[in-house]
């Protein structure tokens, strides 16, 4: 499980993603499904181990 952000400077918005493991958390706070967010840009672990980085976005893609 685990919980990503990504923060958009230019506009000042805060997105959270979360992982699959994490949806019963996701649907607490309205969240609605969307495709994997990709690691480049401002992408950072905000909740869980942080292997999770590695586990989600091996080295190799």
């Amino acid at each position: 499980m685990a919980v990503f952000s990504r923060y958009e400077l230019e506009k000042n918005i805060v997105t959270v993603y979360f992982s699959p493991g994490a949806s019963a958390l996701a649907r607490m706070f309205g969240a609605t499904p969307c495709e994997k967010p990709k690691k480049e840009g401002r992408l950072s672990l905000l909740v869980g181990d942080q292997r999770c980085l590695e586990l989600f976005y091996p080295s190799s893609q």
